[in-house]
C-alpha cells in the first residue's frame, strides 16, 4: 500500500468507534491467523501512494478550513481480509471538498496516487471467510437506521450501547503502511483541520466516552444496504438498535437478534464454545490473543 493519508475523527467519535472496533473471537482460537483483528485508529482514507518524496510537507496540501463532518450511509461486508467489514460514508460536500483539494495538491507535486472505494471506513482486517460470516452477524447487531435513513452505528450490541451519529474529520495523518503486519503502520505526521486545535492522539486508554445525545433519534429495522427508510410505521423511541436484516447471515444470526436483551449474558455463557463471544458481551472485556 505504501503511504496514506487518513481523515481521523474528533477524539470522542474515536474512542466510540474504537469500542465498536474491540469485538474478538475467544482467546486462543485455532483457526484463526495471527494477523486477523489488528488493531488501528478510525478513519477514512483519503488517498494512497506508493513513494514519498523526500520534500514531502503535509502542510503543504491539507488546507485547514475546519473540521468536516460526514455520515454513515450502509454497511459493507467483504471478501478481502483488507475489505472484510467497512462503513460507506456519505459525500457531504465538506469532505468531498477536502478530498479534491489534497488529491489536486498531490497532483501538483507529481505524486501518482490511488483512492479506492472513497469514502469509506474500515472496521476490520479479517482473514477467514466464515470468521467474517460470524463477524456480519455481530456486526448486524451495532448499527441501525435514524428516521431520516441515515446509518446509525452503535458501540457494541448489549443494551448499554452508545449510537454513534456521525464521523466529525478532525485531522490527517501521513501514515505509513509499507509493513503487511498492520500494527507495524507508523504515523509519520498528523496536522488538525482547525488551526487551533489538536490532532487526536490514540493513547493506551482507549476505553469508552461519556457520551448524551441531544435528543432521542427514532430507529427502525432496515437492511444494512438500505439507503432510505420505506415507511415510517416501525419507528420506535429505543436506544437499542434492532437487528440489520441483511439475507446473507445464517440462522444462528437471526436467533441471535430475537433474544431478549437481558437474556444475553445467559445466551453467550451458554453458547461459548460455540465461537459466538465478542468484547463486550455482556461486560466489554477485551481479548488479545496474539
Amino acid at each position: 500500500m505504501g503511504y496514506a493519508l487518513w481523515l481521523v475523527p474528533s477524539q470522542e467519535e474515536a474512542r466510540s468507534l474504537d469500542e465498536l472496533m474491540r469485538i474478538r473471537p475467544p482467546r486462543g482460537e485455532p483457526h484463526l491467523r495471527t494477523r486477523s483483528y489488528p488493531t488501528f485508529h478510525p478513519h477514512i482514507t483519503l488517498a494512497t501512494f506508493e513513494h514519498l518524496p523526500s520534500s514531502f510537507q503535509l502542510r503543504s496540501i491539507i488546507p485547514q478550513n475546519g473540521p468536516v463532518k460526514t455520515y454513515f450511509r450502509d454497511l459493507k461486508p467483504g471478501s478481502t481480509y483488507l475489505g472484510a467489514m467497512s462503513v460507506q460514508m456519505r459525500k457531504t460536500a465538506g469532505l468531498e471538498s477536502l478530498h479534491r483539494s489534497i488529491v489536486a495538491a498531490l497532483d501538483v507535486q507529481d505524486i501518482h496516487w490511488k483512492s479506492r472505494n472513497f469514502p469509506h471506513m474500515s472496521l476490520f482486517y479479517v482473514d477467514e471467510a466464515p470468521e467474517r460470516e460470524r463477524l456480519l452477524q455481530i456486526v448486524n447487531r451495532c448499527a441501525s437506521r435514524a428516521e431520516d435513513g441515515r446509518l446509525v452505528l452503535w458501540t457494541g450490541p448489549g443494551r448499554h450501547a452508545r449510537p454513534i451519529h456521525r464521523f466529525t474529520g478532525s485531522s490527517v495523518w501521513l501514515v505509513d503502511c509499507r509493513s503487511k503486519d498492520v500494527e507495524r503502520w507508523s504515523v509519520l505526521d498528523r496536522l488538525p483541520l482547525a488551526r487551533s486545535s489538536l490532532p487526536p492522539a490514540r493513547t493506551g486508554d482507549t476505553g469508552a466516552a461519556n457520551y448524551q445525545e441531544d435528543a432521542p433519534v427514532l430507529h427502525r429495522r432496515a437492511t444494512a444496504n438500505q439507503a432510505s427508510p420505506s415507511t415510517p410505521r416501525d419507528l420506535h423511541h429505543h436506544f437499542r438498535p434492532p437487528a440489520i436484516e441483511n439475507g446473507a447471515v445464517s440462522a444462528t444470526s437471526a436467533s441471535i437478534s430475537m433474544i431478549p436483551h437481558y437474556q444475553y449474558g445467559y445466551y453467550i455463557a451458554n453458547t461459548a464454545q460455540s465461537g459466538y463471544i465478542a468484547a463486550g458481551w455482556p461486560a466489554m472485556h477485551v481479548y488479545n490473543y496474539y
